[in-house]
Protein backbone atom coordinates (compact mmCIF):
# COMPACT_ATOMS: atom_id res chain seq x y z
CA UNK A 1 0.00 0.00 0.00
CA UNK A 2 1.30 3.76 -0.88
CA UNK A 3 1.87 6.07 2.01
CA UNK A 4 2.05 9.79 1.58
CA UNK A 5 4.08 11.69 3.96
CA UNK A 6 4.44 15.25 3.96
CA UNK A 7 7.22 17.01 5.52
CA UNK A 8 8.02 20.73 5.50
CA UNK A 9 5.13 21.14 2.98
CA UNK A 10 6.96 18.78 0.69
CA UNK A 11 4.91 15.55 -0.26
CA UNK A 12 6.82 12.03 -0.03
CA UNK A 13 5.37 8.54 -1.52
CA UNK A 14 6.53 5.45 -0.35
CA UNK A 15 5.36 2.21 -1.73
CA UNK A 16 6.70 -1.66 -1.59
CA UNK A 17 6.34 -0.77 -5.89
CA UNK A 18 8.55 2.54 -6.01
CA UNK A 19 12.08 2.92 -4.85
CA UNK A 20 10.96 3.46 -1.09
CA UNK A 21 9.96 1.27 1.56
CA UNK A 22 9.53 1.74 5.17
CA UNK A 23 10.59 -1.59 7.13
CA UNK A 24 9.20 -1.09 10.75
CA UNK A 25 10.98 -3.46 13.39
CA UNK A 26 9.56 -4.80 16.36
CA UNK A 27 11.35 -2.87 18.91
CA UNK A 28 13.42 0.23 18.75
CA UNK A 29 14.29 1.77 15.45
CA UNK A 30 12.71 1.13 11.64
CA UNK A 31 14.40 1.49 8.49
CA UNK A 32 13.74 3.80 5.17
CA UNK A 33 14.79 2.07 2.06
CA UNK A 34 15.16 4.92 -0.49
CA UNK A 35 16.75 5.37 -3.98
CA UNK A 36 18.98 2.39 -2.98
CA UNK A 37 19.82 3.64 0.46
CA UNK A 38 18.71 3.01 3.98
CA UNK A 39 18.35 5.46 7.29
CA UNK A 40 17.67 3.94 10.49
CA UNK A 41 14.84 6.30 11.52
CA UNK A 42 13.37 6.17 14.94
CA UNK A 43 9.63 7.58 15.09
CA UNK A 44 7.07 8.69 17.71
CA UNK A 45 3.12 9.46 17.21
CA UNK A 46 1.85 11.95 19.56
CA UNK A 47 -1.87 12.20 18.32
CA UNK A 48 -2.31 13.09 15.09
CA UNK A 49 1.29 14.33 15.13
CA UNK A 50 4.25 12.04 14.17
CA UNK A 51 8.09 13.21 14.36
CA UNK A 52 10.51 10.96 12.98
CA UNK A 53 14.51 10.91 13.83
CA UNK A 54 17.30 10.20 10.91
CA UNK A 55 20.30 11.49 10.63
CA UNK A 56 20.21 13.70 13.49
CA UNK A 57 17.60 15.47 12.66
CA UNK A 58 14.15 15.41 13.98
CA UNK A 59 10.73 16.05 11.27
CA UNK A 60 7.31 16.81 12.48
CA UNK A 61 5.01 15.11 9.90
CA UNK A 62 1.62 14.30 8.17
CA UNK A 63 0.54 11.17 6.95
CA UNK A 64 -1.77 12.40 3.99
CA UNK A 65 -4.57 9.37 3.14
CA UNK A 66 -4.30 9.25 -0.61
CA UNK A 67 -7.85 9.31 -1.02
CA UNK A 68 -8.00 13.18 0.18
CA UNK A 69 -5.12 14.02 -1.94
CA UNK A 70 -7.97 14.18 -4.57
CA UNK A 71 -10.80 15.14 -2.56
CA UNK A 72 -8.26 18.28 -1.76
CA UNK A 73 -7.54 18.57 -5.22
CA UNK A 74 -11.00 19.23 -5.89
CA UNK A 75 -12.01 22.58 -6.52
CA UNK A 76 -15.21 23.98 -6.65
CA UNK A 77 -15.81 22.65 -9.61
CA UNK A 78 -15.35 18.87 -8.31
CA UNK A 79 -12.83 17.84 -9.91
CA UNK A 80 -9.19 16.45 -8.80
CA UNK A 81 -6.07 18.18 -9.46
CA UNK A 82 -2.66 16.12 -9.96
CA UNK A 83 -0.80 16.28 -6.55
CA UNK A 84 2.62 16.60 -8.19
CA UNK A 85 3.56 16.56 -12.04
CA UNK A 86 3.95 13.30 -13.65
CA UNK A 87 2.55 11.06 -16.00
CA UNK A 88 -1.09 9.25 -16.24
CA UNK A 89 -0.25 5.43 -16.64
CA UNK A 90 -3.96 4.59 -16.69
CA UNK A 91 -8.04 5.55 -16.99
CA UNK A 92 -10.34 3.33 -15.19
CA UNK A 93 -13.51 5.67 -16.06
CA UNK A 94 -14.90 7.50 -18.89
CA UNK A 95 -17.42 10.49 -18.95
CA UNK A 96 -21.40 9.42 -18.27
CA UNK A 97 -19.66 6.87 -15.82
CA UNK A 98 -21.32 6.06 -12.75
CA UNK A 99 -18.85 6.02 -9.85
CA UNK A 100 -18.54 5.06 -5.70
CA UNK A 101 -16.75 6.63 -3.19
CA UNK A 102 -13.41 5.30 -3.28
CA UNK A 103 -13.19 3.54 -6.52
CA UNK A 104 -10.01 3.96 -8.72
CA UNK A 105 -10.56 6.70 -11.79
CA UNK A 106 -6.92 7.26 -12.84
CA UNK A 107 -3.30 5.89 -11.86
CA UNK A 108 -0.27 8.40 -12.27
CA UNK A 109 2.99 8.14 -11.87
CA UNK A 110 5.32 10.85 -10.51
CA UNK A 111 8.96 10.47 -10.13
CA UNK A 112 8.57 6.34 -10.13
CA UNK A 113 6.05 6.47 -8.12
CA UNK A 114 2.50 5.02 -8.81
CA UNK A 115 -0.80 6.87 -7.13
CA UNK A 116 -3.99 5.66 -7.48
CA UNK A 117 -6.47 8.69 -7.99
CA UNK A 118 -10.24 7.57 -6.44
CA UNK A 119 -13.69 9.13 -5.91
CA UNK A 120 -13.96 11.04 -3.08
CA UNK A 121 -17.88 10.66 -3.24
CA UNK A 122 -20.70 8.39 -5.21
CA UNK A 123 -21.19 10.52 -8.59
CA UNK A 124 -20.85 10.82 -12.59
CA UNK A 125 -18.38 11.45 -14.19
CA UNK A 126 -17.66 14.93 -15.81
CA UNK A 127 -14.89 14.72 -17.81
CA UNK A 128 -11.54 13.02 -17.65
CA UNK A 129 -8.97 15.26 -18.93
CA UNK A 130 -6.01 13.47 -19.83
CA UNK A 131 -5.41 9.81 -21.20
CA UNK A 132 -2.80 7.25 -21.08
CA UNK A 133 0.82 9.01 -21.33
CA UNK A 134 -0.42 12.11 -21.49
CA UNK A 135 2.27 14.29 -19.12
CA UNK A 136 0.97 17.23 -16.53
CA UNK A 137 2.18 19.60 -14.23
CA UNK A 138 1.10 20.02 -10.38
CA UNK A 139 -2.29 21.47 -10.11
CA UNK A 140 -3.43 20.44 -13.15
CA UNK A 141 -7.08 19.11 -14.03
CA UNK A 142 -7.30 15.03 -13.75
CA UNK A 143 -11.28 13.69 -13.32
CA UNK A 144 -13.92 15.85 -13.01
CA UNK A 145 -17.64 14.47 -11.19
CA UNK A 146 -21.26 16.60 -11.92
CA UNK A 147 -21.65 18.92 -9.32
CA UNK A 148 -23.73 17.51 -6.49
CA UNK A 149 -27.14 18.34 -6.13
CA UNK A 150 -28.43 20.41 -3.32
Amino acid sequence: MNRIFEIGGERHEISPYGNSELLPMDDGPSWLLHGGSSHRIWMARDGDRIFVRMNGRTYEIEEIDPRSTAKDGAAADDTAKAPMPGTVISVEVKAGQTVRDGEVLMTIESMKLQTQITAWRDGEVEAVHLAPGDEFDRGAPLVGLKGEEG
